[in-house]
This record gives structure tokens, sequence and C-alpha cells, in this order.
């Protein structure tokens, strides 16, 4: 994949998220599914148990990383279920993030997470058994 550091196959991505992407290491096995392709992958997380993207936003950590131009893409994963209880703050969190990322020359890339097994339209709290 050629991209702005010209010929390589290194790619460049910051996650940002909270344990549904951090738990499990997604960076790392995006790195080896990556790698099974002969590409490589520079990343770096940045999360905190149960953060929302604005929260990401007030902090600004991460608005400094996207702002530093190192990055080709930017995973966001938002607060597993702010899209269901407040879809409307969702895309306004969404949005601020992808104005930054626009700005810093890379691309925004969203990490949705998975539903409540025995509740999928519910929000946490309301019926939701956590998965």
């Amino acid at each position: 994949m050629a991209n702005r550091l010209g010929d390589k196959t290194d790619l460049s991505v910051l996650f940002i998220g909270n344990s549904f992407t951090a738990r499990n290491d997604l960076p790392g096995l995006i790195v080896k599914m990556a790698a099974v392709k002969g590409k490589r992958i520079d990343h770096k997380l940045i999360s905190a148990g149960g953060a929302s993207l604005r929260r990401h936003w007030n902090g600004a950590s991460a608005r400094k990383e996207i702002a530093s131009g190192r990055y080709e893409l930017v995973v966001l994963q938002e607060q597993s279920t702010l899209p269901i209880k407040n879809v409307r703050r969702f895309y306004e969190n969404v949005r601020l993030f992808d104005d930054a990322i626009k700005a810093a020359g890379a691309k925004t890339v969203l990490y949705m997470t998975w539903a409540r097994k025995h509740t999928p339209e519910a929000p946490a709290g309301k019926g939701a058994a956590k998965s």
C-alpha cells in the first residue's frame, strides 16, 4: 500500500477508544493480520476504561496526537452504548474528531463495537446484560 511515507508498506495508525479496543489488544491483532500480508503497521493506542470520544476530546492528549500529523489513519471507538443512547451526541463526537483528523492529513475509521447478546437494541442499564 503506497502512502504518504512513500512506497513503503508501512502504515501509521492511531487508535482512540476504551477497553473494547484495548482489552484484547485490537491494535496488536491488526498488526499481526497486516504482517501476514507483508505489511508493517506502526501504531499508538490512547484508551481509558469506559471512555467516550467526548472524554478523549476534552482531555487534550488525543487531539495533540492527531495534530502531530504522524498518522495516516485514526481509528475511533465510541463508548459502546452511546450510539444507541444518544445518536446525536455520537455524531457530534465523530465530527469533532473527523475535522481534526482531516486537518492533520489523515483519514477517519470507525470501529463499532458489538451489541449486547440478549438485548441488542438496549443500552446498558436498560435490561442489557453485560457481555
